[in-house]
């Protein structure tokens, strides 16, 4: 585009300094006697705080006495030097060089090699440091334009860069390939724009430069130690680049080879053959891994029957191990725990186990990443926690292998009704099995088993701790939770990850209503989360609402909402009992030290292993609060260290109970007394069904003078729950004289103050509980049963037993 003159001028009044000197300065050229564009160059270099070009351009100027250049003058004498010493310059280099040493030995290596040649290219160029810190280089030999290479606003246009590249993949931010590193804004923004998310995830940054000494003035720019120690970064210099950024990431066939390429202007020398044709043919060459790899597994399993498969399940049960494949992920630190403890378990009954998990927290996997394992193990099950093979491996595990879905928690998927038709007469489920999920998936009752949550019974034991930690942990009452974040910190979250604005306006709703109607008590979270989901879906989805929209807002929006609420309340309770009766409160878990109110008792994160077996060992009662039951992992976990869990219990503690009790009713034939609009009326004739009331009762209830069967289960075959899936056979007394339940401050308090004073009851109450945990609730016990529900499946679909009539 062509400038006039007034054009010009205008550009130079306009406050815009970057994007006016490489025009003032090449309009000199053509008008070197232009007083005006002379002037506007002088206040644009100083506006910039590059204090020495300024001069020059104000020394060059004929009226001296005009009160603007006399103003101009005044402030230039006033400005800091904006000269960069060679020296400086290499020590910042040397510091950098530092740092990048503990990431990338080799190319830190390579740079020393060449910072003697770089050292001299300094000898013909000054170096100028700006307002905003960066550096603007000025070719001593050259005049003009040529003088200023590479001269921009780099820093806002690399904030402008990856604002666009930003977001486009949720949580999980593609690598980033950055071409040059001088000068090293692009950098510095992409560090500064991915630290790590809230599951830990940070993207792998890789630069490459051609040239050494361009990358070692990228250095000498700015302080950057900090980032380039950072595991993530991977560095490739000079003039084989290309060919190491190639090798680098086909030697991660099973990391996603997705990147963001960036290349930064002004770079002099660029890689051969260029970075972008290396970046698609790394991405054609997993594509080609995965299709082979598909193609191998596809001919291997073809034609493999039950009988084959049985095979190998009977040799198993002669000694011969079975080959198990369990993919998981390092972004959730539960389902990480338990994926491996799981493996653990099946290796200590005898088989071989592949754990498929991300390398490192900068990477995320690839298709690829779950084929291989599978072509070479040739697995006779696979086992993934809360999802199918058809959702999110569609395709990848063979349809002939025996998989088991173990269900943790109420999955928006899982209650997905296209789900069950994409199942075949290999996938099981075993876990927290919920009504919907049952439904949704339609597994046969053959391949389903109901079980609750279980403890690493390898990693958590009664075993004798160090003195020292036990002394070092020892406290009152102490807490396990990463659910750090507050309500309102939730409520925003959910908003953001929201669908829509339905989705946002129904995150909004609950959390106002729950907030009211958590101001009292609340007997039954889960039917306040059922029924509150229930009024927001009709008044938002209105008819068109579907089953998948109610569960998916009950169970991930209303029910942890609920679940949030009631833990902080429950733990400021604890937090002030404690200051009041001089205890000491220990709160372990991710990010409590930010806590508006309970950071003062943060005692950051605890290993998933020995120092947290200590911590139950050594604390007097350990805290639990989850709305969604007391047969949790943490409850277990304590037990079997030799800890006593001090539980938070409501009315709907007792809901197992009551559905044995009914079971019970029905089993002994027992007649309904009544009938209501809701079902019919049984007498508390049983002594589960007494139990049950005496449980109510208990909690300040009124005595229930009836169980209550439901239309759709008043059924003579009713079947109950098994024992383990109920707190009262897995604690056993919740709210009597040896009761491990508290329902506000005086009722934990009584509970502390029994297991401090009199350790003999704390140790055996806690050692019932490990009892029926070893025996029904361990990693073992629930790999057993998964090997045992498989077989006998095989069994059955080979023909060698008869269906149960």
């Amino acid at each position: 585009m062509k400038l006039t003159r007034t054009d010009i001028i205008r550009m130079g009044r306009a406050a815009n300094p970057w994007a006016f000197i490489p025009v003032g300065v090449r309009a000199l050229e053509v008008a070197p006697q232009d007083r005006d564009v002379r002037y506007l160059l002088a206040a644009n270099f100083a506006h910039l705080g590059l204090r020495t070009p300024a001069r020059e351009f104000v020394a060059t100027l004929p009226n001296e006495t005009e009160r603007a250049v006399v103003d101009l003058r005044t402030s230039l004498d006033e400005m800091p030097d904006d000269l960069v010493s060679p020296e400086s310059l290499a020590r910042t280099a040397s510091t950098n060089l530092e740092a990048l040493q503990s990431s990338n030995p080799r190319a830190a290596s390579d740079l020393r090699e060449h910072f003697a040649a770089w050292l001299r290219s300094l000898d013909g160029a000054a170096h100028y440091r700006t307002r905003d810190k960066q550096i603007v280089r000025r070719d001593l030999g050259r005049t003009g334009i040529a003088a200023w290479p590479g001269f921009g606003d780099q820093m806002t246009m690399a904030r402008a860069v990856l604002a666009q590249h930003m977001g486009k993949c949720g949580p999980f931010e593609r690598a980033f390939v950055i071409e040059g590193l001088s000068p090293p804004w692009f950098f510095v923004e992409t560090m500064r724009r991915t630290p790590p998310n809230r599951v830990g995830y940070q993207p792998r940054v890789t630069l490459v430069q051609a040239d050494p000494l361009e990358f070692l003035s990228g250095l000498a720019v700015t302080d950057l130690a900090d980032q380039l120690s950072e595991g993530r970064i991977e560095v490739f210099i000079g003039e084989g680049a290309s060919r190491e950024v190639y090798e680098a990431f086909r030697a991660r066939p099973g990391v996603q080879a997705g990147v963001v390429a960036i290349a930064t202007p002004g770079t002099r020398k660029r890689t051969a053959p260029p970075l972008g044709e290396v970046l698609a043919q790394c991405a054609r060459g997993q594509e080609a891994d995965h299709h082979n790899l598909v193609t191998q597994i596809a001919e291997r399993s073809r034609g493999q029957r039950a009988r084959d498969w049985l095979a190998r399940y009977d040799a198993a049960a002669h000694g011969e191990p079975l080959r198990i494949v369990i993919p998981t992920t390092r972004y959730s630190t539960y389902v990480a725990h338990a994926s491996h403890g799981l493996g653990e378990a099946f290796r200590r009954l005898g088989h071989e186990v592949e754990i498929i998990e991300e390398p490192d927290p900068w990477s995320v996997t690839a298709s690829t990443g779950v084929l291989e394992p599978i072509a070479r193990t040739k697995p006779d099950l696979g086992v993934l926690i809360n999802y199918t093979r058809a959702a999110p491996y569609t395709g990848l595990f063979p349809d002939s292998m025996p998989f088991v879905t173990w269900v943790q928690d109420a999955m928006p998927h899982l209650f997905d009704t296209t789900l069950g038709p994409k199942l075949g007469e290999r996938d099981f489920v075993v876990g927290h099995l919920h009504e919907a999920t049952v439904s949704a998936l339609g597994l046969p009752d053959r391949r389903r088993l109901s079980m609750p949550v279980v403890a690493d019974d390898a990693r958590f034991h009664a075993g004798e701790i160090e003195p020292a930690l036990a002394r070092e942990l020892a406290c009152e009452v102490m807490a396990v939770t990463h659910h750090s974040e507050t309500p309102e910190a939730q409520r925003d979250r959910m908003c953001q990850e929201a669908t829509g604005r339905t989705g946002r306006e129904a995150v909004n709703r609950l959390h106002e209503r729950i907030s009211e109607a958590l101001r009292s008590p609340v007997a039954r979270p889960a039917k306040l989360a059922k029924q509150l989901a229930v009024e927001v879906v009709s008044e938002l989805w209105g008819s068109g609402a579907t089953p998948e929209a109610h569960a998916t807002v009950r169970h991930q929006v209303a029910m942890p909402m609920i679940d949030r609420a009631l833990r902080h309340r429950t733990l400021r309770v604890a937090a002030e009992l404690c200051v009041r009766r001089g205890w000491r409160f220990r709160l372990f878990g991710n990010g409590w030290g930010t806590h508006p109110t309970l950071g003062r008792f943060a005692h950051g994160p605890i290993d998933h292993g020995e120092p947290l077996r200590a911590a139950y060992r050594s604390s007097a009662v350990t805290l639990h609060v989850c709305a969604g039951g007391l047969v949790h992992q943490r409850v277990l976990e304590c037990a079997l260290s030799g800890g006593l869990p001090a539980c938070a219990v409501s009315v709907e503690s007792f809901a197992p109970l009551l559905a044995r009790a009914r079971a019970e009713l029905a089993a002994a034939g027992a007649r309904a007394i009544g009938e209501d609009q809701f079902g019919e009326l049984y007498a508390l004739a049983t002594p589960l069904a007494r139990d049950w009331a005496n449980g109510v009762e208990a909690l300040g209830e009124d005595r229930p003078a009836f169980v209550r069967m439901p239309h759709r289960i008043a059924d003579p075959g009713i079947s109950a729950p098994p024992e383990e899936e109920d707190p009262t056979w897995v604690l056993g007394d919740l709210v009597g004289g040896n009761g491990l339940g508290f329902v506000d401050e005086r009722s934990l308090e009584r509970l502390v103050i029994r297991a401090s004073n009199d350790p003999a009851w704390r140790n055996a109450r806690g050692a019932e509980i490990a009892a029926r945990v070893r025996e029904r609730l361990t990693t073992t016990v629930l790999a057993q049963r998964m090997i045992r529900l498989v077989h006998e499946e095989l069994r059955l679909q080979a023909g060698t037993i008869r269906a149960a009539a």
